[in-house]
């Protein structure tokens, strides 16, 4: 939605259509390879730019170079992050989840997007809780939050976006948005200080980026 929206005002201020092309899975790495190989002025690049500091700490070979194939022209938004959990699970809050989850230690199950900030951040929320659940990769968070609504998963940490229609549906229950305050769209969930972890914070900066060797005038 927010590159659409992106794309729309661009289109109106430059006077020509820019067309969205969605390029999901791998955390967004399969849309920054993409965006990588294509050719010069044919395209620019709008994700998170975890894709180009966080990445290349999680994974020995990307399928492009983070220093190289990306030239920053601007920040455009801020992607939330949520806690989410089966609507199943007996817990309401982010503290009744701690405690189950201590209850049950080494017994659950978590999944979140292992390219970006969120991953460390829950690591180091889990850490000092004191709790041990078991990290499962997945290749792209529609599955994890599959999973998730049928109780094969304890917690998923996904962006807004994602996790949203599931949320509506009633098969998962948000129970935290570890930002800095609460977001419009989700008014009754409560950031993760205001529910007694202000350490837990962590936030998704989405950028537009330029092919590479893209000078001044072309930004």
């Amino acid at each position: 939605m927010a590159a659409r929206l992106l794309a729309d005002g661009l289109s109106y201020r430059r006077g020509h259509l820019l067309v969205v092309e969605n390029r999901t899975g791998a955390d967004g790495t399969i849309g920054a390879a993409a965006f990588a190989q294509a050719r010069p002025g044919e395209a620019l690049f709008f994700g998170m730019a975890d894709l180009l500091t966080v990445a290349p700490l999680a994974e020995d070979r990307l399928p492009y170079d983070p220093a190289g194939d990306f030239v920053p022209i601007s920040s455009t938004a801020t992607d939330f992050f949520v806690l989410s959990v089966p609507a199943i699970l007996p817990v309401g809050s982010l503290a009744e989840f701690v405690a189950y989850a201590r209850a049950r230690r080494g017994e659950l199950h978590w999944a979140g997007p292992a390219r970006t900030s969120a991953y460390p951040a829950f690591r180091v929320f889990l850490d000092r809780a004191g709790l041990e659940m078991t990290f499962v990769a997945y290749r792209g968070g529609p599955q994890a939050l599959l999973d998730l609504a049928e109780g094969r998963l304890q917690a998923v940490l996904s962006t807004l976006t994602a996790a949203l229609g599931a949320a509506r549906g009633g098969r998962i229950r948000m129970l935290t948005t570890p930002a800095r305050t609460r977001t419009a769209t989700i008014p009754d969930v409560p950031t993760t200080a205001e529910a007694g972890f202000p350490d837990f914070w962590v936030e998704g900066l989405l950028g537009l980026f330029g092919w590479r060797h893209a000078g001044c005038g072309a930004r």
